[in-house]
């Protein structure tokens, strides 16, 4: 989804430029819900690979690397999905 402001935007009154704020604003909320869930699934989906020992020690940060960019990355996936009923049962996810 993209919200593009032209120079339509610049004519709009003070209401119009609130409601376009708010809408904007609720679109990322969806986005970043579904975000989170999709981060949420790639964790699982790591800690499954760690729990079945898929990889062989030494390899987890290669694993991480091709699947994730960065091993860090992988971590914050795996945090999340850890975090998954506290994250579930707060409806505010974006303060996280």
């Amino acid at each position: 989804m993209t919200v593009t402001i032209n120079s339509s935007v610049n004519a709009q009154g003070l209401d119009d430029l609130e409601l376009h704020v708010r809408r904007s604003h609720e679109a990322i909320g969806r986005v970043s819900r579904g975000l989170l869930a999709l981060a949420m699934q790639a964790g699982d989906g790591l800690l499954e690979i760690r729990q079945r020992k898929l990889v062989r020690h030494g390899q987890w940060s290669d694993l991480c690397r091709r699947t994730c960019s960065s091993v860090r990355t992988a971590q914050v996936y795996v945090k999340l999905a850890k975090a998954r009923a506290l994250l579930e049962a707060n409806p505010q996810t974006s303060a996280h």
